[in-house]
């Protein structure tokens, strides 16, 4: 019998698999979930499938079965997994069904150590390349792994952003769940300029996704305070690393906007100003400085624009326009997503403003 697992995937919060072949001659199955130190199977009698187990069959030209789904809902798994096989039985034994190259992504989704983590994790050849599935993945991560932090930070900016992508306010309501646990853990990361696992690249970069998080929800108040925390925490850091300035100088353009928004014009220029010195104090440190200075483009016109907003404050001219500010501060910029994101945060300006006093006034 020829079978082919032809997808297999995560939608909607169901494990998902495709099976192409004489569906009508396969009387059963076993969904395999394995870890690297063990495995769980699902027995699956298609006459009497287990009652979770959405399952459904579609016939070719001929009308004969050529197509099997099957659908399981992940809360139904009580423990995490790597990958997924599925078995059918031959000549009294059962045998692992190849998979459609491309098209099949229930792999590396999890891990029980840390090189395991890192090779599913950090090399783009293993790491999952379907978004709903990764995410699936960094949320397994985020419930049930506990062997080191700067995982787990890294698996919840992956989980924020694919909540934004995919607008999904359950998932984003779960990640700043997930958020809490993870932000009293950094404080335990080294300070070591990886940016797998420096605390102060963490903590920012966790910062930026979290406050992305907040525009994609319109909660103006918590924003507010993620930028406030953001930028206490960047000013705090006294030897700042070059990569650093990649999520700060964003957070810090963004919070003078607000203040300025809100009526202090005064303060904004001041941290607008702070801006560019904790920009020139962290690239001071870069030991690839091309490489570095490239992968800074977002920074480097973050800063620019804080220079800019100081010189609009001086010559009251007015704030930089709202498509520039989301261009420069923003990581979710295209398509539907980014157009809606951009929205949001208008919205949440608009309701900032407050009647600008004079500078002078402002300035006392």
């Amino acid at each position: 019998m020829l079978f082919l697992v032809t997808s297999g995937r995560v939608r909607g919060g169901d494990v998902q698999v495709e099976i192409s072949g004489p569906i009508g001659e396969l009387p059963r199955l076993i969904l395999r979930f394995e870890t690297e130190k063990g495995r769980f199977d699902l027995p699956v009698d298609l006459a009497a499938p287990p009652a979770a187990l959405r399952v459904a069959i579609e016939n070719d030209a001929d009308g004969k079965a050529s197509k099997l789904s099957l659908a399981l809902p992940a809360a139904q798994l009580a423990q995490p997994f790597t990958k997924l096989s599925v078995l059918v039985p031959e000549v009294g034994k059962y045998r692992k069904l190849p998979v459609e190259p491309g098209s099949f992504f229930l792999k590396s989704l999890y891990a029980e150590s840390a090189e395991e983590f890192a090779s599913h994790f950090y090399r783009n050849r293993h790491r999952v390349k379907d978004k709903e599935t990764l995410a699936f993945a960094a949320e397994q991560i985020l419930r049930h792994y506990r062997l080191d932090p700067a995982h787990r930070a890294v698996c919840l900016v992956i989980f924020c952003y694919r909540a934004i992508d995919f607008a999904s306010r359950p998932m984003a309501e779960r990640a700043l769940g997930y958020a809490a646990e993870i932000e009293a853990e950094l404080p335990k990361l080294p300070v070591d300029g990886n940016v797998r696992s420096d605390r102060h690249h963490l903590t920012m970069s966790v910062n930026l996704a979290l406050w992305h998080l907040h525009i994609f929800m319109e909660d103006g108040a918590a924003l507010l305070g993620r930028l406030r925390a953001g930028y206490q925490y960047m000013v705090s850091v006294e030897q700042p690393w070059a990569v650093m300035a990649f999520n700060s100088c964003r957070t810090c353009l963004l919070l003078g906007y607000f203040v300025e928004r809100m009526g202090d014009p005064a303060k904004a220029r001041g941290l607008f100003r702070r801006n560019l010195e904790f920009y020139k104090k962290a690239m001071q440190t870069a030991e690839r400085f091309s490489t570095h200075f490239l992968e800074m483009a977002q920074a480097h016109h973050a800063v620019y624009l804080s220079l800019l907003s100081v010189e609009k404050i001086r010559d009251r001219e007015g704030q930089i326009d709202l498509d520039t500010l989301f261009d420069a501060i923003s990581r979710t910029k295209e398509g539907e997503v980014g157009a809606s994101m951009k929205q949001k945060l208008g919205r949440l300006l608009e309701a900032a403003r407050t009647p600008q006093p004079s500078l002078v006034a402002a300035e006392g």
